[in-house]
């Protein structure tokens, strides 16, 4: 497995640089990610790199922003030496890390090359006994799940102005961006989610604004896409259980993805009491996901 030097130019303009050594590489704004972005800049997880024989292959996991390869949006594309990824205004630089090489003297070369079928057969049994050892647990892989968080606080929206004008301004302006999040939902889950507290919103600023006809509208929205949303949530989660318990791994990861989707935006919904909830949850998706990818590489059975 070859070792990776990330270098990333962050928005603001600072610089990091990180050597990791994995056979897959998540990048993107969820917790789990090896290369973590800010939420302005990357979806939950934007794009995957996986080291294989042939090179170096970035795969795209959300469009929003496309990500691009030297100015070029792709999905799915073999990393060309010294290409710079960018999503949004991050750049990142990907590449094999420099090893230090030392010449060993004839003896110990020879020392290395006796040892070198012990070495081996010790590396064979111990990844036999890793992948056997592996195995059983995406069997009960559903029974160790943690509680799915909430994926809507249950405080009531507050209009942040009291003027009239201010509040009907306020309300239209979000009841105009729940509209729109709501159309791109059936593409990207999330959209859906966030889309619930903006139409609450709005109908808390129209209750300032004395618009009772608009308020009611706001309310009746919110309800009956919040409702759509919980039971879709519920939905993957039955489809979840359904794909390991008849080893369909490729319709496992796809659901696994979805759902990530899902609880990422209670990051930015959630409370305190929630926050523990969330991340064990995330951990647990992310773990299964790389279990699949490891021992059955998204494969049907």
């Amino acid at each position: 497995m070859e070792a990776l030097r990330i270098k990333v130019l962050h928005a603001g303009g600072r610089r990091e640089e990180m050597v990791i050594e994995a056979e897959t590489i998540h990048i993107g704004s969820g917790a789990h990610c090896e290369v973590r972005l800010p939420v302005d800049q990357a979806r939950f997880e934007h794009v995957v790199v996986r080291s294989t024989p042939a090179g170096v292959f970035l795969s795209a996991r959300a469009m929003d922003p496309p990500p691009t390869l030297d100015g070029i949006d792709f999905t799915e594309t073999l990393l060309p030496p010294g290409a710079i990824l960018r999503l949004h205004e991050s750049s990142i630089e990907i590449g094999p890390a420099a090893r230090a090489a030392v010449s060993p003297a004839p003896e110990q070369r020879k020392r290395a090359k006796n040892l070198r079928p012990a070495i081996i057969l010790v590396l064979g049994l111990a990844g036999a006994a890793a992948i056997f050892a592996a195995k059983p647990r995406l069997k009960e892989a559903f029974d160790e799940a943690p509680p799915a968080p909430r994926l809507f606080v249950t405080d009531d929206a507050v209009c942040p102005r009291t003027s009239v004008e201010a509040a009907q301004a306020i309300g239209e302006a979000k009841l105009d961006l729940a509209a729109v999040k709501r159309e791109r939902s059936p593409f990207h889950p999330e959209d859906g989610v966030l889309a619930v507290p903006l139409y609450e919103l709005a109908a808390a600023c129209f209750h300032v604004a004395g618009k009772p006809d608009e308020e009611r509208e706001a309310v009746a929205t919110a309800a009956q896409l919040k409702a759509s949303v919980v039971d879709e949530f519920r939905m993957h989660q039955v489809r979840l259980q359904y794909a390991l318990k008849v080893k369909d791994w490729k319709m496992a990861q796809g659901e696994v993805r979805t759902l990530r989707d899902y609880a990422a935006t209670a990051e930015a919904l959630e409370g305190p009491s929630q926050r523990e909830t969330r991340a064990g949850y995330a951990v647990w998706l992310s773990n299964l996901d790389r279990k699949i990818e490891l021992t059955h590489g998204g494969k049907k059975k």
